[in-house]
């Protein structure tokens, strides 16, 4: 089986240097060109950066250690709009840490901070027993006007 791993290894590297050159040419191609600047196109800008002030994530460490991940259900997409975003944060996290790790990563300072507890439910995997992990719940209000991407990878 030794050859046939180094016949198939090389074959992917190949297809891999392919791609990456296609990839190299593409790029040359589609270089942006210098647009001239109008009146017009800077006061759509300013109205943009007046309306509503957006940032995204920064790193920092403690803040990722609270912070386990954003929770996309129906219920968190319809809060957005409300300026009130949903995170699974540590178990151990108090709300002054989330406060503290939102401001950090996001650069907003969060008007409320609202926790839930939960439960892992027990499940069943044929014979065997167990219990899924239990998790805890943060609602962060953010005052108005500010808004943060959290589906940014997505």
């Amino acid at each position: 089986m030794g050859l046939l791993d180094k016949w198939s290894k090389k074959k992917e590297q190949e297809q891999l240097e392919a791609v990456e050159k296609k990839a190299g040419t593409v790029e040359v191609a589609e270089k942006p060109k210098a647009k001239k600047t109008t009146k017009a196109t800077k006061t759509e800008t300013t109205a943009k950066a007046t309306t509503a002030k957006k940032t995204t994530a920064k790193a920092t460490g403690i803040a990722y250690r609270t912070l386990v991940q954003p929770l996309v259900s129906e219920k968190a997409t319809s809060l957005e709009t409300q300026g009130k975003y949903v995170f699974i944060v540590s178990k151990e996290a108090t709300k002054e840490e989330i406060k503290k790790s939102i401001e950090e990563l996001y650069g907003v300072k969060p008007k409320r901070v609202r926790t839930m507890q939960f439960e892992g439910k027990r499940v069943r995997f044929g014979h065997s027993r167990g219990k899924r992990n239990d998790w805890k719940k943060a609602v962060v209000e953010l005052p108005k006007g500010h808004t943060i991407h959290i589906h940014e990878g997505v």
